[in-house]
């Protein structure tokens, strides 16, 4: 939802508030500074609501009719559920004993988890524990804290100032202090040579990689002229394959070769899609997400895919500055909860911009292994030149078989990963955005069937 649209929202439920209560003057009223929150399925919540320059939380619930009416008005400090409340990592069960477990409740920086005992009737409840949790491992779910720490600044920003306290000095010893001193002194000594033989390592990859890329530009050449001058079919039959035998998605196969082989094409209609999170508009074959503030916006297409390789391709490109990114989950299963920050079970090639997670604006391919609807690790990364501001063209080939993933933009391969679990068929893939991100052109390629006699 647009901030624009936030705003005359909210001023129709501060109309609302004043006709509601006589008494207050139109005067009176401030909502300059109020955010709305979901309050449950039929119910929204508008915080910083200024009456009288005091705070207050408004609830409006959806009835019968269809129309909002406005349930509740109360001063902010008494409300039980804090805004800074995030349940989108939240999982609930039942353990043996009837007991509801809660886990992963986010709120003003920490996680929590819990539980609630319920008399034999389920009529009240006789007991309730919650203790601090673990975060995520931010190297296994790099993203995820990334959108958390969103979520922290978001938290401080709209925290009151409080006044200075004075600090009291610590209590230190000059034996101390050279220890200190010497153990910093010995650690940066360590990072420095480990940090010159990476140089090394990253400098024979570059020359690796540029050999690679000059092949790959020489055979792309030869195609597109190989193009320009016959047909399509010709190219397809001077292509070095022999026979029907069915193709192998691995390190030997190239990209350019699956281009030519999979002969069965199909384009996906983005309005077939339905977003679960996020504000995405468009067309058949163009569609954007246009919140600036959606850190997991997602859109869905029910796609059943079997056993055989396929190569997706889709063109994405960033409107926004600093970080942002966009992606493809693709061979879904087993999605539960849409709305968590993983996907059911799938890979998703990621192409983000995350200034503050790489030192650089550079773009780069990250390798996602979703396991559930929660959790989401990062398996493999690459840097690209090309500029996520303009549109990239990606491309995934992905052998559910053997597990082999690789992966191009603008026609020249960057990423190559083995799952180490076959997948099997799949009924899902996904669009993944990160701020305002637009997407051209999905479709998929899958190697056609194999016809007996037919060269």
């Amino acid at each position: 939802m647009h901030h624009q649209t936030i705003r005359r929202f909210c001023f129709v439920c501060g109309l609302g508030l004043v006709l509601a209560l006589p008494t207050v003057a139109q005067e009176a009223l401030d909502i300059d500074a109020a955010q709305l929150y979901r309050a449950g399925p039929d119910a929204i919540a508008i915080d910083g609501v200024m009456i009288d320059a005091i705070r207050y939380r408004v609830t409006l619930t959806l009835d019968d009719t269809g129309a909002w009416r406005l349930t509740s008005v109360e001063p902010s400090e008494n409300v039980t559920m804090p805004s800074e409340l995030v349940l989108d990592f939240t999982r609930l069960s039942i353990d043996a004993t009837g007991s509801l477990i809660i886990r992963d409740i986010y709120i003003d920086g920490e996680f929590f988890s819990g539980m609630v005992d319920f008399d034999p009737a389920l009529e009240s409840v006789e007991r309730v524990e919650f203790t601090r949790a673990e975060p995520p491992d931010p190297e296994q779910n790099a993203l995820l804290e990334r959108i958390l720490s969103r979520y922290r600044d978001r938290s401080a920003a709209t925290r009151e100032p409080v006044a200075p306290s004075v600090a009291r000095p610590e209590r230190t010893t000059p034996a101390l202090d050279t220890d200190r001193s010497a153990a910093i002194q010995s650690t940066r000594d360590e990072l420095a040579v480990r940090i010159a033989g990476l140089s090394e390592q990253l400098a024979a990859l570059d020359q690796r990689a540029a050999e690679r890329d000059a092949a790959v530009a020489a055979t792309l050449g030869r195609i597109e002229s190989q193009l320009r001058g016959g047909s399509f079919s010709a190219l397809r039959d001077s292509a070095p394959v022999a026979g029907p035998a069915p193709i192998e998605v691995g390190p030997t196969v190239a990209l350019q070769s699956a281009r030519i082989r999979f002969t069965e094409h199909r384009g996906i209609d983005f309005r077939t899609g339905f977003g679960v999170t996020g504000d995405w508009r468009g067309g058949a074959t163009t569609i954007t997400q246009r919140n600036p503030n959606a850190f997991y916006a997602k859109l869905r297409f029910n796609e059943t895919q079997d056993s055989r390789p396929r190569l997706y391709r889709v063109v994405m490109q960033a409107l926004d500055s600093g970080w942002a990114g966009g992606g493809l989950h693709l061979h879904v299963n087993h999605v539960q909860r849409p709305h968590g920050y993983a996907h059911g079970q799938s890979m998703l090639v990621w192409v983000t911009r995350d200034p503050n997670r790489y030192g650089n604006h550079s773009t780069y391919i990250e390798i996602y292994h979703s396991r559930d609807d929660i959790n989401m690790a990062r398996v493999s990364i690459a840097r690209v030149d090309a500029p996520l501001s303009q549109a990239l063209a990606v491309e995934a080939l992905f052998d559910p078989v053997t597990g082999y993933l690789t992966v191009a933009i603008n026609g020249v391969e960057r990423v190559r990963y083995r799952h180490e679990v076959p997948q099997g068929s799949s009924v899902e893939i996904a669009l993944r955005a990160l701020g305002r991100m637009r997407f051209d052109d999905l479709e998929l390629r899958v190697l056609g069937p194999t016809i007996p006699g037919k060269d």
